[in-house]
């Protein structure tokens, strides 16, 4: 696996995305049920660097990423269905010399939601 690292640089990034049903097109086949609505959110951001010059780095981000949408259950009419991840990174690189670099890496992606609330 190859993650972003720090630098002797400071650096960051920020980003977003959004999307829903009258973005993204909510496009119907023939033969299949109509769909409900649906909103999806991506927002983070990332930054590195410097702890001690040519020696010791970090990098570290965050992503919440956030979706709803509204399933259809047979005899039950369309119902909200939603989650909430937030991922994040971390990592620290410590040059030992200049033939030995070790490097500490986490990761993390929680999830909650909820599946039909009214009737769990």
């Amino acid at each position: 696996m190859i993650t972003n690292s720090g630098s002797n640089d400071f650096y960051g990034q920020v980003f977003t995305f959004f999307t829903n049903d009258l973005l993204g097109g909510n496009t119907i086949s023939v033969g299949e049920p109509p769909k409900g609505s649906f909103i999806q959110t991506d927002a983070g951001f990332g930054i590195g660097g410097p702890i001690v010059k040519d020696r010791l780095w970090f990098y570290g981000s965050y992503n919440a990423q956030f979706n709803r949408e509204e399933l259809l259950i047979s005899n039950l009419g369309y119902k909200n269905y939603s989650t909430t991840t937030n991922l994040f990174a971390g990592k620290l690189t410590w040059l030992i010399d200049r033939n030995n670099k070790i490097e500490f890496v986490g990761f993390g992606d929680p999830t909650s939601g909820n599946v039909f609330p009214d009737y769990v």
